[in-house]
């Protein structure tokens, strides 16, 4: 019996490895294409149109992608060698060089990576769960009770984003990179928001049900 596990075990150690080998080769055997949002994606087939301004790729199902030229930061090709395809220009107001766009990214995915949405997740989950009590009771109808939720979600939107929190999280030297953190503060809104949503969403169908089951009850 211990022998069956330990070959068990084995094939499954052997497994793996292949695996990790293949997923590694297919990584390296791979584009990359890095958009402004800090996105990277890798295929092995990307054609740029510079004239159209368009470029083309096949995402992970095969499906072929058209994006503009003007979302993407770089490319790197299978051998190593990058083409960045941003041009210097002013977005919403702030000037980007090069430079200063690539520091903006990696603040980007710095804070994909590292910034928590429990607390706009859990916010919106008790507002959404709440909503239609509150509109039942204050207002006499579950019509107006979308209003809790979405205030909640707009409000997310326009907090700032705690500085305390943030230079708890970023290294130094990245903290005095007004980009960085500029990039980092831009995914964080962009992830509180989705997960506000996320949870509001949840609340409320979970509202809608109990509701639903309270006034089955009460019959």
């Amino acid at each position: 019996m211990k022998q069956i596990i330990k070959l068990k075990i084995l094939i499954f150690k052997v497994l793996s490895i292949v695996y990790i080998i293949s997923s590694l080769k297919m990584f390296c055997q791979s584009d990359t294409i890095l958009f402004l949002t800090g996105q990277k994606i890798y295929t092995n087939e990307v054609v740029v149109d510079e004239e159209e301004g368009i470029v083309k790729f096949k995402n992970k199902r095969g499906k072929e992608k058209v994006v503009p030229i003007d979302a993407i930061y770089s490319i790197t090709n299978k051998n190593g060698s990058s083409k960045v395809f941003f041009e210097p220009r002013v977005i919403g107001k702030i000037p980007f060089n090069k430079d200063q766009m690539y520091d903006f990214i990696k603040g980007e995915m710095f804070s994909e990576k590292m910034h928590k949405t429990t607390v706009p997740f859990t916010t919106g989950l008790l507002v959404g769960s709440s909503s239609i009590f509150f509109s039942m009771y204050f207002l006499g109808t579950p019509f107006y009770s979308p209003i809790l939720p979405s205030t909640v979600i707009f409000i997310t939107g326009i907090l700032p984003i705690n500085e305390k929190k943030i230079k708890k999280i970023v290294p130094e030297v990245n903290y005095q990179n007004d980009y960085f953190i500029l990039g980092y503060k831009e995914m964080a809104t962009d992830k509180n928001i989705k997960a506000s949503i996320k949870g509001s969403l949840i609340g409320f169908v979970l509202g809608l049900a109990g509701s639903i089951v309270a006034y089955n009850a009460c019959r």
